[in-house]
């Protein structure tokens, strides 16, 4: 059966870009709207999808109705459920709440499924490592999950896993999550956070990251130079086969600001 579904990350949304990093939230007012951004690639596109993955920092910092409201307009703009992992930029219970309207604590696992194919939340994010952790805990269900090797499964987290990927430090994992990828049959990695769209293998499994539809950055002798240029990847899967296609906004991109770092 064929399964077609979209992947975005790293939208930042917010009413009033007030919570976080001052430097950051200016910069973020003079962009525009992550769902303006949205609309300028996918108002032309066939929206027939089973369903829409959004691999972390959907808000930046948000309440439940920012969480909440988000969710519902990408759920009625794209026709089809969507569903999500928490990023470093996420106030994570306003999330758990808003955004998967749950009401536990943590969830740091969840799996999902859409035509026989499944997809696998791996919560990357934690407080005390901004740049992400793939816990023994969330390890041990991940492994018990692979055990089934007959439904097609990709996996979605926020942080980047491969070292020389970007110039940011990658999320902490230990042996054990390297060895049960290797071991595995997944489709693939899907994830977000340097919004940069990026194409790679890790642990013999194929592994891709969403670009933005926020803002990208460069650094350049300690100066981080910021964009809005807006992408996303789009999937099907047919036949044993995983195919991905980038979508990106076809204009130049457009300068939002610089400032120091360091």
């Amino acid at each position: 059966m064929k399964t077609k579904f979209l992947h975005i990350s790293d939208l930042h949304f917010s009413f009033t870009y007030e919570r976080g990093d001052r430097n950051f939230c200016e910069m973020m007012k003079k962009m525009s709207s992550p769902l303006e951004q949205i609309r300028r690639i996918f108002d032309e596109v066939e929206k027939d999808y089973d369903f829409v993955c959004v691999t972390g920092d959907i808000c930046e910092f948000g309440t439940e109705e920012e969480y909440r409201y988000i969710h519902d307009w990408l759920q009625d703009y794209f026709g089809c459920p969507v569903i999500g992992v928490s990023g470093n930029h996420e106030d994570k219970q306003a999330f758990i709440h808003g955004f998967l309207d749950l009401n536990q604590l943590d969830p740091v696992y969840q799996e999902y499924y859409f035509n026989g194919f499944r997809v696998i939340c791996l919560d990357s994010s934690d407080e005390k490592h901004n740049d992400g952790i793939i816990t023994h805990e969330s390890c041990q269900m991940l492994r018990k999950s692979l055990k089934d090797r007959e439904t097609p499964t990709i996996v979605i987290t926020h942080h980047h896993l491969i070292e020389d990927q970007f110039d940011m430090p990658i999320a902490i994992y230990g042996d054990d999550f390297r060895e049960i990828i290797r071991s595995s049959n997944i489709l693939a990695i899907l994830n977000g956070h340097t919004h940069h769209a990026y194409e790679g293998t890790f642990e013999g499994r194929k592994y891709y990251t969403a670009g933005s539809f926020s803002f990208l950055c460069s650094c350049t002798d300690n100066v981080l130079n910021c964009y809005e240029h807006a992408s996303g990847q789009q999937f099907v899967y047919e036949d044993g086969v995983l195919t991905r296609t980038v979508l990106e906004d076809e204009s130049d991109p457009v300068f939002l600001d610089k400032f120091r770092i360091g």
